[in-house]
């Protein structure tokens, strides 16, 4: 069996009472084969020296890039593409956390479909670190073969995923670098389902967090974000709009819907000056 590469990423902005989750997976990882790459979005606590303790007796194959400037999951994505050396890609966020046979289990079908130039991603179950309950839908059956558009809209498969990339595929399909919190995974997911296909399977191998400081009784929209949202559903819109009209026609009604008011916020927001909106809730 080959053993390939794996380009482990982690975006880290204001992680610092979390990182050890991530270093505490790769650690216990029984696959051992890997990279990682972090990317400290500037953060203002303390993630980075928290960060460099936590790894200062590490032996891996390491690479931590600080920026002081918060440019953004997508870009710090970009980045890490760009220098990654691994054979395959994955992203653990640096609030969550991943089984120890994760890598083993992506070795062993990476094996059976890396000769497949057709095969760009296998993907796994996330779960709910404290219900266990899976994110979302599970696939209808191991290995399933699809693209990204008919798992959400044929098969009915939705939420968070534990995704496996060709780095070389990855690559090939940066992000848009604007400047947002973050750009949204479809983009890469669609861009990708365009002229390759992805393997699903039900093994529960990501662990995700719901933290206390995180959830609170207001939310709230950038601008910048908003036109994210917008600058997104641009690009999505033309690419499935006669798939969607004849298979899922209200999904296509609330993407031309988004589209139009994020449009419209993002216009008054711009004349107003106003770069955040908080609101409650309840």
């Amino acid at each position: 069996m080959i053993e390939y590469k794996f380009t482990i990423f982690t975006p880290l902005h204001n992680g610092a009472k979390t990182i050890h989750r991530v270093v505490e997976s790769l650690d216990n990882s029984i696959y051992r084969n890997f990279e990682w790459i972090v990317v400290n979005d500037g953060s203002t606590d303390e993630s980075i020296n928290i960060l460099n303790k936590l790894v200062e007796n590490k032996d891996w194959d390491l690479t931590i890039i600080d920026w002081k400037d918060n440019r953004g999951k997508h870009i710090a994505w970009n980045e890490a593409a760009r220098i990654a050396k691994g054979d395959i890609f994955i992203v653990i966020d640096c609030d969550d956390a991943f089984a120890n046979t994760a890598l083993s289990f992506f070795n062993e079908k990476w094996n059976l479909y890396f000769s497949n130039n057709k095969i760009c991603g296998i993907s796994a179950l996330c779960v709910d670190s404290n219900t266990h309950e899976v994110s979302g839908a599970e696939y209808p059956y191991d290995g399933i073969i699809s693209n990204y558009g008919d798992f959400l809209n044929i098969h009915k498969v939705w939420g968070d995923k534990m995704s496996s990339f060709r780095t070389e595929y990855v690559k090939i399909f940066p992000f848009p670098e604007i400047k947002a919190n973050y750009y949204t995974e479809c983009y890469l997911h669609y861009s990708l389902g365009e002229r390759f296909l992805t393997v699903g399977y039900n093994e529960k191998l990501y662990y995700y967090y719901y933290e206390s400081t995180s959830i609170t009784h207001t939310k709230t929209e950038t601008r910048n974000n908003i036109y994210m949202i917008a600058h997104y559903q641009r690009w999505h819109i033309p690419r499935v709009a006669i798939s969607l009209l004849k298979i899922r026609p209200r999904e296509l009604a609330r993407c031309i819907k988004e589209l139009i008011i994020t449009t419209i916020k993002y216009k008054i927001m711009s004349w107003l000056k106003i770069e955040e909106v908080k609101y409650s809730n309840n």
